[in-house]
């Protein structure tokens, strides 16, 4: 497996794991399922990281066309893409929740406690 590995590198100027499964004769999720061999882990694994370095290339040096890239990357490479969303009230102070319902029961009660001193 490993002089077939070798040599898909060597002919293939833009190297897939899809292409590379076909070269072995494996298709896609065979080759993948490799990698839990502990037989063939680290030769499956090195394989995958030159596919994603060959990717991560196009993607900073490429032709400018990044969303295939990306979407490779995020699919096959485990990379991701992560926000911070920072929430605050007014002024930057805590949130205050209060439902429709607490409002009304505080208006009832301010009600009653008003007829209940008169």
């Amino acid at each position: 497996m490993a002089k077939k590995i070798t040599a898909y590198f060597k002919k293939e100027p833009e190297p897939t794991i899809c292409g590379l499964a076909r070269e072995l004769g494996l298709v896609r999720q065979s080759l993948l399922n490799y990698e839990g061999d502990p037989k063939f882990h680290q030769m499956i694994r090195d394989a995958k990281q030159r596919i994603e370095a060959e990717v991560e290339k196009k993607l900073l040096y490429g032709d400018g066309r990044p969303t295939g890239a990306i979407f490779w990357l995020k699919a096959n490479g485990g990379w991701t893409e992560t926000q911070h969303i920072e929430l605050t009230g007014a002024g930057g102070g805590p949130i205050e929740t209060r439902s429709e319902v607490q409002r009304k029961i505080k208006l009832i009660q301010e009600a009653r406690d008003r007829f209940s001193s008169e």
